[in-house]
């Protein structure tokens, strides 16, 4: 938690001086205060078309108690004379870790790992190798979000500055029995592996663009404000955020 001392002698240093207080804290115990804020994170990953009318559940991100839509695009392409499209399906997050670290505080999101985690389904033509495309398997799943302080709606938010897919995915191809398939599967695993690399790109652009909008830096602003008080004197009216390699620097007066 935020060290209570270190508010009170700086709220008496600002009182002394006339002018705005500052307060220093290191990012492990901004990843603290962070713990209680956005600790409730979740992540469900799915594009794959189901449902009535082909309207599955879709990928979300929740953060200090905002769910938001996270639309991650199903890209298909050509393989001889039909088209085929590799999907994400039904991967949800199972525990979030909260760290300090050098420069940032990190959100590591490990995921289940029942079933494929991506399969290949044809899109349109004769679909000859709709049986033989090969699964995607998602070995040690996780997601590290790097966050960096800053100022937001009067308030400290956290800003992503990153979000790193981790652990291995790798195109399997299995017949039915389990084993290696023919070589018609292999057909597809550039398709597979590009595939991959998309996705890496699409989650870290669309979390980056979804967390740091507007509406939801105020959102977890005001999930940290409760937490950012001096006592019985109450809450307080930040007016600057900047860091250094030693930590944060909070510049702020009292509310009111």
């Amino acid at each position: 938690m935020v060290r209570l001392f270190a508010f009170v002698v700086a709220w008496i240093l600002g009182l002394a001086t006339a002018q705005a207080a500052e307060l220093r804290l290191s990012f492990v115990e901004l990843a603290t205060v962070a713990q209680k804020v956005i600790g409730d994170a979740k992540i469900y990953l799915n594009n794959k078309p189901g449902g009535f009318l082909g309207l599955g559940p879709q990928s979300s991100v929740t953060l200090a108690g905002r769910q938001m839509p996270l639309p991650l695009p199903a890209s298909d392409f050509p393989i001889l004379d039909s088209r085929y499209a590799y999907y994400v399906v039904d991967i949800k997050s199972t525990a979030v870790r909260i760290s300090g670290e050098t420069g940032a505080v990190r959100i590591l999101v490990e995921f289940e790992t029942e079933g494929a985690e991506m399969v290949g389904a044809c899109v349109s033509g004769p679909c000859r190798l709709a049986e033989a495309m090969p699964q995607v398997e998602w070995e040690k799943p996780s997601l590290a979000v790097e966050f960096v302080p800053v100022l937001a709606d009067a308030g400290l938010s956290l800003q992503v500055k990153s979000a790193r897919i981790g652990g291995t995915l790798t195109p399997v191809c299995r017949n039915e029995s389990g084993g290696i398939s023919s070589s018609l599967c292999n057909l597809s695993l550039p398709w597979a592996r590009s595939t991959i690399q998309k996705l890496r790109q699409q989650v870290d652009t669309l979390i980056r663009e979804k967390v740091n909008d507007p509406a939801m830096q105020a959102t977890i602003a005001a999930g940290f404000k409760p937490h950012l008080a001096v006592g019985d004197l109450g809450k307080i009216e930040i007016q600057k955020v900047t860091t250094d390699t030693r930590g944060v620097i909070v510049t702020f007066r009292l509310a009111g």
